[in-house]
């Protein structure tokens, strides 16, 4: 009874830790550039890099992107949503093994702030997972999100 329990722990203790899409292995880094015609609003270039050996499945959205998955770490910055659409559909994305998926948006400061740190809380789909005839919002409740966080960078001067 005890090698069965031994041995039963050590399958699940390999497959917890040597689950393919854990923060480990899918990243969230970008650079953040001053808006030309917009005080206080800065351009964002991001990339999530796909580090593992299997594709990588989450979800976005048609007309905003990942734009509501994006969290800034001062309450000083929000994400800059130029158009809020009420008839966005889910999106199902998919990154390959080694692979990156670049996406922009913009953020907005309301006060003096120098630094920021930006996070991610992407909604992990599997493969088999069919987006159709459903809203984002029902999705993002029945699915693991993956929480990740940016570094922390220094707003350009306007």
């Amino acid at each position: 009874m005890k090698l069965l329990a031994l041995c039963t722990s050590i399958l699940l203790s390999s497959f917890v830790f040597a689950h393919p899409h854990s923060k480990d292995s899918i990243s969230f880094d970008y650079t953040i550039e001053k808006s030309i015609n917009m005080k206080g609003v800065y351009s964002v270039n991001a990339a999530i890099t796909n580090n593992s050996s299997e594709s990588f499945y989450f979800l976005s959205e048609t007309s905003n992107g990942l734009d509501y998955y994006i969290t800034a770490t001062s309450p000083k910055v929000i994400v800059y949503i130029l158009i809020n659409c009420n008839g966005t559909a889910p999106v199902k994305n998919s990154i390959a093994p080694k692979g990156v998926y670049d996406f922009t948006f913009r953020i907005k400061t309301a006060g003096d702030v120098n630094r920021v740190g930006l996070n991610l809380a992407l909604v992990k789909l599997s493969k088999a997972y069919v987006v159709k005839n459903k809203s984002a919002s029902s999705i993002r409740k029945k699915m693991c999100v993956l929480t990740l966080s940016g570094p922390v960078l220094p707003l350009p001067s306007q």
